[in-house]
């Protein structure tokens, strides 16, 4: 077995011993270049790629002792880069107190306090992102949600981000080529023209990058010059000539394509927010040039172990600046940098090699915060490559985190993603799948605060304790007669603040696009260059804007309460439950304790759950008959079209949710997707996927196939629909009852 080398092991020790600073270099040059008066006539891409290539050509370069891959995502060691033109002054409100604070304290020059209090503040406090928001009436609204967010936060005020670059065709064209595309579609477009000047913008950064890389090659040379170590002095030379090779042109080595996705990897956390750009499938990637270095005699699994390792280090100093607020918020300073290994390729067949042992091992050996490493399972992959993620996970590591393809798959093309992109996906941030290098997905648009649709459904649109309506009007809870009209009024709220934060997500949105488009990642993303349109402005493969619904098991566990105790046992009335809840439950410890007792554990066969998940965990409908918001959202639309609730996430498993055109849905232990415009239709629909079963007037019987399936899985939307289509089954196929109809979410 290859054994990590010390080396690695120091560089870790340093950058966690390292600790985290904000760095004002990127806020101070970007403000530099937007002073200059030319810089307001120009065409907001021309100036985006402007700032980019300034940014690029004067921020620090700095090579380590011991260093094989080099680059510095910030001015430090480990730190993180401000970005005042999209935030504004919200991450600086901690400014004079960032290294007092009790939780993630962040260091800061004096020096740079003083350049950002006097230059950066000043200029950007009437000039950043949500203050470009049309109209400006819409602005004053918009900005005291945000800064204090109750129902919704919306992250995209920040940027997007949030994708996977497409590194393969980097490692294959290098800048150089990527750069030649742009120019032979400009030759094609009208000169003076939008795309012509976006096209222009994308040449521009491709320029930036080569430029980047070389001042890596200079810096290189001239340590190699100084260094006295006859050894170091080898790897210095070694890493200008690396450098002098890429990004520009396509890598040949391991070392060079690693070294090339590292500097890109760095500008793109550069260009925009600076989190969840994702690297993907580095084994897959990689593999070819470790196997052609080990041919060649140049590597060795203890050399690319080596490099691998250095690679997963220089991930880990980058550690983005969030106010203290924005840390409550996300729950600490999280950069979402996921590395995939595993699943299949894009044939279906297995895509294991030995570089994804190697990468298993890392994971076991070198405990990092970043990148968050995932593994990807099909059938189709070894029983060795299962035990090896068993292994790392039994060895105390916290990664990989494991998805299962058989699943993530379906829900990808269900979305409108081709078999073969779907087979190739990666994840980015936390947990979502997206179609990797094809796709700007914005898997992180915005949160929404289910709890406090709850709330306002036992309490008539408002908050408990508070006389104002902020929600829909819904029944008072004395009119409650079954669970069903619970549920009903949760439906009403969650449309209804839905609605409220599309309208301020489409404002932020249009103001990326205007204000904030982004050349670079539009060069690493497929279809902007094709369609000479920014990825902002919805010009990749695949575009879409995801929302999460934050505590979708809080919500399960208390409507799961609500059912039990007020509805079957009959302990107490829901009039009584909400008086409970409004007094922080003084004075009614029993009624607490039965609460709390009640069965909500998150079993299988609990409908409550699966519902609170179909409606919460990126399946919140909206009430426009283009569709639901959630997963699949094109950009640049006037009216946009939404294509579904997207995905179900529980454990890193993923099971498809999609509204029908009647608000509901059917899917079954398959996974495939089943339509009814009606109970009826729906169980027929139903009944002619599943294998060797009668009609639907006869009693039908389970196949082999099936022989220890417990009960018939279906998710749907409306609690009425799922009650009234149990009646259809078990009156007209079950009669005796043996596999009953529940709603369930695996």
């Amino acid at each position: 077995m290859p054994t990590l080398s010390d080396r690695v092991h120091r560089l870790h020790a340093t950058v966690r011993g390292t600790q985290p600073a904000v760095s004002a270099e990127r806020a101070i040059l970007i403000t530099e270049y937007r002073r200059r008066r030319d810089t307001g006539r120009l065409p907001a891409i021309a100036r985006q790629a402007g700032a980019m290539a300034h940014v690029l050509r004067h921020r620090t370069v700095r090579i380590h002792a011991e260093e094989l891959l080099v680059g510095s995502f910030s001015a430090h060691r480990v730190g993180g880069e401000l970005f005042p033109e999209l935030h504004g002054v919200a991450m600086l409100e901690d400014l004079l107190s960032f290294e007092q604070r009790a939780v993630n304290p962040l260091q800061i020059a004096p020096a740079d306090r003083r350049r950002l209090l006097a230059d950066v503040v000043p200029y950007w406090l009437t000039r950043f992102m949500a203050l470009q928001i049309r109209p400006r009436r819409a602005i004053p609204g918009f900005l005291t949600r945000q800064l204090s967010p109750l129902g919704y936060l919306i992250n995209e005020t920040g940027g997007i981000s949030h994708f996977v670059p497409n590194y393969e065709r980097l490692l294959a064209d290098g800048m150089d080529g990527l750069r030649e595309d742009a120019a032979g579609r400009l030759a094609a477009v009208p000169p003076g023209s939008d795309a012509a000047a976006f096209l222009r913008a994308c040449i521009d950064v491709c320029g930036a990058i080569i430029a980047f890389g070389d001042r890596y090659r200079a810096e290189a040379a001239r340590l190699a010059a100084l260094e006295s170590d006859p050894v170091r002095r080898a790897e210095l030379d070694l890493i200008a000539n690396v450098c002098a090779r890429v990004p520009a042109r396509p890598a040949t080595t391991l070392q060079e394509a690693l070294q090339s996705i590292l500097l890109v990897q760095i500008a793109l956390n550069c260009e925009s927010l600076d989190n969840s750009v994702s690297p993907g499938r580095l084994d897959r990637l990689l593999s070819p040039f470790y196997l052609a270095d080990c041919k060649a005699g140049r590597t060795d699994p203890d050399r690319a172990l080596e490099l691998l390792g250095c690679f997963a280090v220089k991930l880990c100093e980058i550690v983005p600046v969030f106010s203290r607020r924005a840390t409550q918020f996300f729950g600490g300073m999280f950069n979402g940098q996921v590395v995939v290994v595993g699943g299949t390729d894009r044939a279906g067949a297995d895509a294991t090699c030995e570089l994804t042992t190697l990468m298993l091992q890392l994971m076991r050996d070198l405990h990092t915060r970043q990148p968050n490493w995932h593994a990807r399972v099909h059938p189709c992959n070894p029983p060795a490559y299962r035990a090896s993620i068993a292994q790392a996970l039994a060895a105390g590591a916290a990664s990989p985190a494991v998805y299962n393809d058989s699943e993530i798959v379906p829900v990808l093309t269900a979305r409108g993603i081709t078999l073969e992109d779907a087979r190739d996906y990666a994840n980015v941030g936390c947990v979502e799948p997206v179609a990797a290098g094809r796709g700007y997905m914005s898997t992180d648009a915005a949160l929404v605060n289910l709890p406090l649709c709850l709330e306002l459904a036992l309490n008539e649109g408002r908050r408990l304790g508070h006389r104002r309506r902020i929600g829909a009007r819904t029944p008072a809870p004395a009119e409650f007669g079954s669970m069903g009209d619970v549920l009903r009024a949760f439906d009403r709220q969650v449309q209804h603040l839905v609605q409220r934060l599309l309208a301020d997500l489409r404002h932020i949105e249009r103001a990326n696009a205007d204000v904030h488009p982004t050349p670079l990642t539009s060069v690493m993303v497929d279809g902007c260059v094709q369609s000479a349109t920014d990825a902002s402005a919805g010009g990749a493969r695949y575009n879409g804007s995801g929302l999460q619904g934050v505590g979708v098991v809080d919500v399960g566990d208390s409507l799961a309460a609500i059912e039990s105790v007020v509805f079957l046992d009959g302990h107490a009335d829901l009039k009584q439950v909400v008086a409970a809840c409004r007094a922080d439950f003084d004075g009614c410890a029993d009624l607490r304790a039965r609460l709390r007792a009640a069965p909500h554990d998150g079993h299988v066969e609990d409908d409550l759950l699966v519902w609170a998940h179909s409606r919460g965990a990126g399946g919140l409908e909206d009430s426009d008959p283009s569709g639901s918001i959630g997963f699949a959202r094109y950009r640049g639309a006037e009216s946009p079209e939404y294509l579904g609730d997207g995905v179900v996430e529980d454990l890193g498993f993923v099971r498809s949710v999609e509204l029908a055109p009647n608000g509901a849905i059917l899917i079954n232990d398959t996974g495939c997707e089943l339509r009814g415009e009606t109970c009826d239709q729906a169980a027929k629909v139903l009944w002619s996927r599943l294998p060797d079963l009668e009609s639907p007037a006869g009693n039908g019987s389970w196949s082999e196939d099936h022989a220890e399936q417990a009960f018939l899985e279906l998710e749907v939307v409306e609690p009425a629909f799922l009650e009234d289509l149990r009646e259809v089954f078990e009156a007209r196929v079950w009669e005796a009852g043996e596999v009953p109809v529940r709603g369930v979410c695996p």
